[in-house]
């Protein structure tokens, strides 16, 4: 019952307030949509981080640059953070995460282990890069939407997903909801040379826990990982 003095809201006023409401809430939508867009892309930013120095500690710590598929990085990635594999694969959003190497990458393709190229073929020294693996590189892309594109790059395209210029293959320009981040392996690479000037006593040298293998006169530079132990006996 409606005292003396009151009166509630005619038609045309909650019309009007209707309105009223409708016209903020379609300001405020689209602002906050973009800032939990913007958050969602900055934590996925952290955690590929994340991710990215963990490989390159796995590479510095075990000398192996892990392969591209899943089943091999996101371990050793999750072994190294002591967390799950799927939060590896998986990402912030509701999409996955894809590693990615570029295909002429001075190692000789990956997954690189520098014991077995060490060990591999009669030379002293093995299958070692002799040249500085410059183009040693990944990219790790994580779409928050969905997957990542699953082709093949070329060296051109991977290049191109790396600098964000030229010719980026399609579902590879980086966007709030396509985040990349890259892996350089270069720097963890040094030059070391080894002279042997006489054979006699059969010198050998080793690297790590690899085998010994026997020293032939001459001179080779290898390019090894940072914290490699040599022997020389």
């Amino acid at each position: 019952m409606i005292k003396q003095g009151q009166r509630g809201f005619s038609l045309l006023e909650m019309i009007a307030v209707l309105a009223i409401i409708s016209i903020l809430a379609s300001a405020i939508t689209p602002s906050l949509s973009r800032r939990i867009s913007r958050a969602l892309a900055d934590a996925e930013d952290k955690s590929l981080r994340s991710i990215a120095q963990s490989i390159r500690r796995v590479a510095a710590q075990t000398h192996i640059v892990p392969g591209t598929a899943v089943g091999e990085w996101d371990i050793a990635a999750a072994q190294f953070l002591e967390i799950p594999t799927a939060t590896i694969v998986g990402n912030k959003g509701a999409g996955t995460r894809r590693l990615i190497s570029r295909p002429t990458n001075g190692l000789g393709g990956t997954p690189y282990d520098q014991a077995d190229r060490f060990e591999n073929g009669p030379l002293p020294q093995g299958t070692l890069p002799s040249a500085p693996p410059l183009e040693a590189r990944m990219v790790l892309v994580s779409s928050l939407d969905g997957d990542p594109p699953g082709i093949s790059l070329s060296n051109a395209q991977f290049d191109a997903v790396w600098e964000q210029e030229g010719a980026v293959p399609n579902g590879f320009a980086e966007t709030e909801k396509l985040r990349i981040e890259r892996i350089n392996f270069a720097s963890l690479f040094h030059p070391v040379t080894v002279n042997c000037l006489s054979v006699a006593g059969i010198p050998r040298w080793r690297l790590d826990v690899a085998s010994a293998k026997s020293l032939t006169t001459g001179t080779f530079t290898v390019y090894l990982l940072v914290g490699t132990r040599i022997g020389l006996y």
